[in-house]
């Protein structure tokens, strides 16, 4: 019983081992034959040898073209073989019953087993690039048009195949485009999820926490109240000019907190501090990844607007100075009051 076994295997090995062999001595027939002159002799091998290689590879593009050039020397020609028929029936009458791609994907899957029969059947080769259009493989269609006015190049018809062959190039151009585009706009929003990651990660790491917050004004200091928002330059250096921000028990600083959004950017929690800055929000977007002082400020308006936002970093990189309304360059008119925040990290 063992032995039945092992001989059993070694033939089948010996089968796999030699089947593209015996494809190949296939081929070699069908030269031979051709050579000879004896054309249906070597459609036969021709046929057998494209039976045995993989659909739309370059051998089976090789071997179909030899076989409709092989074909069109014979006379008369070459007859569709019932089984090729009943194939191309089936295709038919999938695609007059087709609902979904999915249909017509096996429609042309009823149509390529034709042609694995008969690979010179014109027919086949037109009404499988229907199929092969309606499921969207405008390739394949536009290759077994060119199949079709391969086989048939006298045929009326040949112009309006060429036409449509043009379209669905164009169509095929047009779609291939849309994908590459797709495709870039999903890769920048991959990379840009990325910085965004890294920027709410920095963001976090600087701003996350209680922050305390003062405001610049002149006043009377033994007053203990603000005359007015703003400082010219002499009232921003002196000490006395600088409010901070009470509990509603003016016995502590209020503390706030920064708001970190998932495209990377940092606002703070109470709009009503940005307008103490001069704007309707100020927004901070890192810049680089090292210190506080690489994170930029932009200030947003009502009227839709938005500027660089004034900043100078304080007290060892544990609180900063923002003005919207200050230039941000280096120039400032020192006479003029500009309106300031003081962020401090608690």
């Amino acid at each position: 019983m063992h032995l039945l076994i092992k001989i059993v295997s070694t033939i089948l090995l010996i089968g796999i081992i030699n089947f593209p062999a015996l494809a190949a001595d296939e081929e070699t027939l069908a030269r031979q034959a051709e050579q000879a002159g004896q054309y249906r002799e070597a459609l036969t091998h021709y046929v057998k040898t494209l039976q045995s290689v993989s659909e739309s590879s370059p051998k089976d593009s090789e071997l179909r073209e030899k076989i409709i050039k092989l074909s069109q020397k014979i006379q008369p020609p070459p007859a569709v073989p019932e089984e090729a028929r009943k194939y191309s029936v089936r295709g038919q009458t999938a695609i007059k019953n087709a609902k979904s791609n999915s249909d017509y994907i096996e429609a042309a899957q009823e149509f390529s087993k034709a042609l694995r029969l008969a690979p010179w059947w014109a027919e086949a080769y037109f009404n499988l690039a229907i199929a092969q259009e309606k499921a969207g493989k405008f390739s394949e269609a536009i290759l077994n048009l060119k199949y079709y006015i391969m086989v048939t190049p006298n045929a009326p018809d040949v112009e309006k195949v060429k036409d449509q062959i043009y379209a669905l190039e164009y169509t095929q151009e047009k779609l291939q485009k849309q994908e590459q585009e797709a495709e870039k706009l999903r890769q920048e929003e991959i990379e840009k999820k990325v910085v965004w990651a890294k920027r709410v990660e920095f963001l976090k790491r600087m701003l996350e926490g209680n922050w305390s917050i003062a405001f610049c004004a002149p006043g009377r200091v033994a007053e203990g109240r603000p005359g007015g928002l703003g400082c010219n330059s002499r009232e921003y250096s002196e000490g006395g000019h600088w409010w901070g921000i009470k509990t509603s028990d003016f016995k502590s600083d209020k503390l706030f907190q920064f708001v970190i959004n998932s495209n990377g950017t940092a606002e703070l929690s109470e709009p009503s501090i940005a307008q103490m800055a001069h704007a309707e929000k100020v927004i901070g977007v890192p810049i680089a990844y090292g210190d506080i002082r690489d994170i930029g400020w932009v200030c947003r308006f009502k009227d839709g607007g938005e500027s660089s936002a004034w900043r100078t970093v304080e007290n060892d990189n544990k609180g900063f100075v923002l003005s919207c309304d200050r230039p941000s360059g280096s120039y400032a008119d020192p006479s003029v009051r500009y309106q300031y925040i003081y962020l401090q990290k608690r």
